[in-house]
């Protein structure tokens, strides 16, 4: 994205959730930056956007509160202000809660409709729990039984829609058989086999940065730090250090060789665009678990 204000040119470069993370001149060089807690919060800022849309893309007003065409969202506590209308999904518990924030899986989701998650490609997941598309495996003319404390305070929502449809009974392709049960038939679902040769997600932003990663040494550390099969966060080092606490010393090791990456006065400006940013995340991680030295 682009901004021109007074006849200064910005480029807006953004994060793998369509966040504002970079901005940069004309002559692509850095012009401000920013950094987001996993909710929302501004950890950090500095230097000139020329934008109001910040985290996931979304405006961040004058109250305050993200816009999310809906209704308005509230960083600091990482909920919704007001309640859905809707209920995305009842499968899963979480959708039932109406202020949730994508789940409560911010490193993954987006709300850009403030109704329902996406993953960070833009892509509905309508089984966000275990990340595999359900199986519809057959009708029944029960009501599913869902804790009372869930179902009594949605009934002015849900009585409709369960008046005027049938009820779906989904199974899960990566689990066990589910046994589903109607008023006179007994319905098994089985387990789908699994598509092995899609590539992962995080193997998409490891190809992703190697594709426009050119200096040789910054591309080893891309390598490091993105290894092929990685399914913690985006896939990387950073978010494995934030999630799990583990590979603290790699990390170490990794912030130093960016750090004489970014010393090299020859580095082309996308490349340090790019060993900038993997820096900062790499710094920050770090710093959350204590091991910043």
């Amino acid at each position: 994205m682009a901004t021109d204000q007074g006849g200064v040119l910005r480029y807006i470069h953004q994060d793998h959730l369509g966040g504002s993370s970079v901005s940069t001149d004309g002559a692509g060089a850095a012009a401000g930056g920013m950094r987001y807690a996993p909710f929302g919060g501004t950890r950090s800022s500095g230097g000139a956007f020329g934008t109001d849309r910040a985290f996931t893309g979304q405006r961040l007003d004058s109250t305050g509160l993200y816009f999310y065409n809906a209704r308005y969202y509230d960083a600091a506590i990482g909920r919704f202000i007001s309640p859905d209308t809707i209920v995305p999904n009842l499968s899963n518990p979480q959708s039932l809660n109406p202020y949730t924030y994508v789940l409560n899986n911010p490193l993954r989701y987006t709300d850009p409709t403030g109704h329902v998650e996406y993953d960070e490609y833009g892509e509905y997941d309508p089984a966000p729990l275990v990340g595999q598309p359900p199986v519809v495996v057959g009708v029944a003319v029960s009501v599913p039984a869902f804790p009372a404390v869930w179902v009594l305070p949605l009934l002015p929502v849900l009585a409709p829609v369960l008046i005027a449809l049938p009820t779906l009974f989904i199974a899960n392709d990566t689990g066990p058989s589910m046994l589903l049960e109607s008023d006179e038939e007994k319905v098994v679902a089985q387990p789908q086999p699994t598509n092995q040769s899609t590539p992962t997600k995080p193997d998409e932003k490891r190809n992703e940065l190697l594709g426009k990663a050119t200096d040789p040494k910054l591309r080893d550390a891309i390598d490091q730090l993105y290894r092929p099969g990685s399914q913690v966060g985006d896939g990387g080092t950073a978010d494995k250090i934030r999630i799990d606490g583990d590979h603290i010393q790699k990390g170490q090791d990794r912030l130093k060789q960016l750090e004489s990456i970014l010393s090299n006065p020859n580095l082309s400006p996308s490349d340090r665009q790019i060993a900038q940013s993997l820096h900062d995340d790499l710094k920050d991680a770090l710093a959350s678990r204590g091991a910043l030295k």
